[in-house]
């Protein structure tokens, strides 16, 4: 046996695949996901499941974002520090 097929994600969550990388672009699913369901084509509880993943990813990639701009505050003031 090969396993398990994947799960078939609900009709209203739609056929593209989304790149998601961003505060951003999470925002901008959420309220793609709520148009749909306003306009009954996504259950409300798969549109509940589908927003609480992408707040979870919004702060994943907030804090990401930040410690990459700490890491380059850190970068630069090293470098001030060894010119003096």
């Amino acid at each position: 046996m090969r396993g398990n097929p994947p799960a078939k994600v609900h009709d209203g969550w739609g056929k593209s695949k989304r790149k998601i990388t961003n505060a951003g672009e999470c925002k901008t699913e959420m309220a793609r996901i709520y148009r749909r369901t306003a306009a009954g084509e996504m259950d409300a509880e798969d549109m509940k499941a589908a927003i609480w993943a992408l707040r979870q990813m919004a702060e994943i990639a907030e804090r990401a974002e930040l410690e990459a701009k700490i890491a380059r505050l850190e970068q630069k003031l090293s470098e001030v520090e060894r010119g003096r």
